[in-house]
């Protein structure tokens, strides 16, 4: 039998205020220009990918020597200031929404599997010195395709959502086809986790759902 859409007020976290997407936020804007000062002296300067590379940037080979803490500290550092603010603008605007459906434990294994997932995968197309995986725009795709299937699944059908998930996408694509003229391997790897992961949460809370109503009325 076919479930009725989900309410976005059934399925929305008690908590209003988004505290797991504040930390992050913060944690990215603090270490990246942090990084930034640290580098070069100032909190708007550019720092490049091979200086980054000492400063939590992450390949394979850093994983195979047991660096894991890499995997959480690339997603927080940046080439280009202006790319961080942009990642930190949307990663906020997504949070908003998405973090008040799903909570914020399940927002930050989200984050952190899509966007650490995403920055490794990255690195597999880029010939070294250069294949250094840095930046939050892999964890941001990952947030947006979750949210995707919110809104495919009628899990959230508010025009803020939709609207935030244009807005949040779209110039991560524009970047991609105007800079390299292809749509980044990391991104695409990254919204696809997150769009899997979206999935299995559907089909949970569909799930948890329909155990509910059934002890309703039993």
């Amino acid at each position: 039998m076919r479930h009725p859409p989900i309410p976005i007020e059934k399925n929305m976290s008690e908590n209003k205020i988004p505290f797991c997407t504040i930390v992050i936020c913060l944690l990215t804007l603090l270490v990246s220009s942090y990084v930034a000062y640290t580098v070069h002296g100032s909190v708007s300067s550019m720092v490049t990918i091979l200086e980054l590379n000492e400063y939590g940037g992450v390949t394979l080979d850093h994983l195979k020597n047991y660096e894991i803490w890499r995997l959480f500290v690339s997603q927080l550092v940046h080439v280009h200031p202006k790319h961080m603010l942009l990642n930190v603008a949307s990663i906020l605007l997504l949070g908003i929404f998405i973090e008040r459906n799903i909570g914020f434990t399940r927002f930050l294994i989200l984050w952190f599997i899509a966007g650490a997932a995403g920055t490794l995968f990255s690195t597999f197309f880029v010939n070294p010195p250069f294949h250094v995986g840095t930046g939050a725009s892999q964890a941001v795709m990952g947030i947006a395709g979750l949210g995707v299937v919110l809104v495919y699944k009628k899990m959230d059908t508010s025009i803020g959502l939709k609207i935030v998930l244009l807005i949040t996408i779209l110039p991560v694509l524009i970047i991609d086809l105007m800079y390299a003229h292809y749509l980044k391997p990391g991104h695409l790897f990254g919204f696809a986790i997150g769009f899997g992961l979206g999935l299995l949460y559907s089909k949970f809370y569909s799930n948890s759902l329909s155990k509910n109503t059934a002890s309703e009325n039993s």
